[in-house]
């Protein structure tokens, strides 16, 4: 609790997002209070429907469906793409950030120097309908129920294993999805026991 991320204010919320040194919470009238190390230049007199972490920023969806990031910024973090169509699903990771738009496509950005917000070209002409991003890579699975990864290959976190997925979750090294018989298949770092299948 050393920057004071623990210390809640008395207040109901309808979620929380909680980043490296402090947390944030959506409140009931839609406002955005944070605690701890606050992200800098957090909006003011603004509504949002949902909020992410990142490790030293926030993002969410404003009342307008426009897409907002603050805090750290050095790396791009805060910069959100314009996008085509709407707004589906993002994901934020160390200091890179992923969204998924209405017509299937991802766009990343932020810190790029491991190739994380660099979708592949290969990969371009792909319809997604899920995302997940790690600290150095990204994922998403696509209508054929595929999962591709992107960015930096520690002990194998972008080797997506060649099996059809329902779901799938991203860790900092990690990667797990559901197959269609609802197991989990997990690969990328071992180094804690993490992956397996």
């Amino acid at each position: 609790n050393n920057e004071g991320q623990l210390e809640a204010p008395d207040q109901e919320f309808r979620a929380l997002a909680a980043g490296h040194h402090f947390t944030c919470g959506l409140g009931l009238d839609s406002f955005v209070s944070c605690w701890g190390d606050v992200p800098i230049n957090m909006p003011e007199n603004q509504r949002f429907l949902s909020i992410k972490a990142g490790r030293d920023f926030v993002c969410g969806i404003s009342e307008s469906k426009r897409l907002h990031c603050w805090g750290a910024f050095e790396q791009g973090q805060t910069e959100p793409p314009d996008f085509e169509g709407e707004l589906v699903d993002y994901e934020l990771g160390n200091a890179h950030a992923c969204l998924l738009n209405s017509s299937g496509q991802v766009q990343c950005w932020g810190r790029s120097t491991e190739g994380q917000v660099d979708v592949p070209e290969d990969l371009m002409a792909e319809t997604f309908v899920d995302l997940d991003v790690g600290y150095y890579h990204s994922c998403g699975l696509t209508t054929e129920q595929r999962v591709y990864c992107w960015g930096t290959d520690y002990e194998g976190s972008i080797d997506a294993p060649p099996v059809l997925a329902n779901a799938l979750w991203t860790g900092y090294h990690h990667n797990c999805a559901l197959n269609p018989l609802q197991q989990a298949i997990c690969w990328g770092g071992q180094s804690y026991g993490l992956s397996g299948g």
